[in-house]
């Protein structure tokens, strides 16, 4: 998933950045630039249990092999 982000020009000069569009339209502020970053939506546990179960693959892959 993307986050949506705003860097904004207040009136009196100051940059600063915010996600909240609300803030950003806000009084005479100005949006200078808008731009994505990536949002990582697992939990702690599901990229735990993702690591373990690549590494069984992992392990399974190589074992049929006979590496």
């Amino acid at each position: 998933m993307r986050r949506v982000n705003y860097k904004v020009k207040n009136q009196f000069g100051e940059t600063f950045f915010t996600t909240n569009y609300t803030v950003a339209t806000q009084n005479d502020n100005r949006i200078v630039r808008t731009f994505l970053t990536e949002v990582d939506e697992k939990s702690p546990a599901t990229k735990i249990w993702n690591a373990i179960h690549v590494r069984k693959i992992w392990d399974k892959m190589a074992e049929s092999k006979g590496v």
